[in-house]
């Protein structure tokens, strides 16, 4: 498994990671990452820190219906079981 770590608000950032994904790997929207548009898109294999939501002032809306929370516990977990780490900036 791969994790794609999504920094960059850019759409563009997360379609190219999207289509060089395999089914299995994961996304973690990080940082501005989080104010990506259409977050919905890799629903069931995305994450997000509520605490970078809660940062920038944005809504649980409903895109994060779609991902799953987790803490730094759980991120660092996440990286660690990853085969590769790759950061879109």
């Amino acid at each position: 498994m791969i994790l794609h770590l999504i920094f960059s608000p850019s759409t563009q950032s997360l379609q190219q990671a999207m289509e060089l994904s395999m089914p299995v790997d994961r996304f973690v929207l990080l940082g501005d990452g989080v104010t990506v548009t259409h977050a919905s898109a890799v629903a069931h294999r995305g994450y997000y820190r509520p605490i970078e939501v809660d940062q920038r002032g944005l809504a649980h809306a409903e895109c994060w219906q779609a991902l799953t929370a987790i803490s730094d516990e759980q991120w660092v977990e996440l990286t660690l079981s990853a085969t590769q780490v790759v950061s879109w900036s």
